[in-house]
């Protein structure tokens, strides 16, 4: 199944956000999660394991939830690095899986801890 980014996700009542990013686990090279930004403020990014994805239709992502269980998925969170310390490393966002997304001046790199 491809993930298309960008593209606007349905939750099973209505419309929640677009896809922003995907995850993909290196060791077996695959799509294992994919990143949702809810349309409305805070636009919290939330990450959504592919098995819950149920289909994927042109621009449009339908998940098999609803957005009060989309909203209780993992959150990715953003945190500032020290300019000084780590002079090509814009920002770091850090989820409690086990896995880092940086984003250096080449371009996003995701990390999976203990690999």
């Amino acid at each position: 199944m491809e993930i298309p980014l960008n593209a606007q996700v349905d939750c099973t009542d209505g419309v929640y956000g677009r896809s922003v990013y995907v995850l993909i686990n290196p060791v077996i090279n695959q799509v294992t999660h994919l990143v949702v930004k809810e349309d409305s403020s805070p636009n919290t990014e939330y990450i959504v394991p592919v098995d819950v994805v149920s289909e994927t239709i042109a621009d449009t992502i339908r998940l098999r939830c609803s957005k009060a269980e989309l909203e209780k998925m993992v959150r990715l969170s953003k945190r500032p690095l020290s300019k000084r310390r780590y002079p090509t490393i814009t920002y770091l966002m850090v989820a409690d899986m086990g896995m880092e997304w940086v984003h250096t001046t080449t371009g996003p790199i995701l990390a999976l801890k203990g690999l």
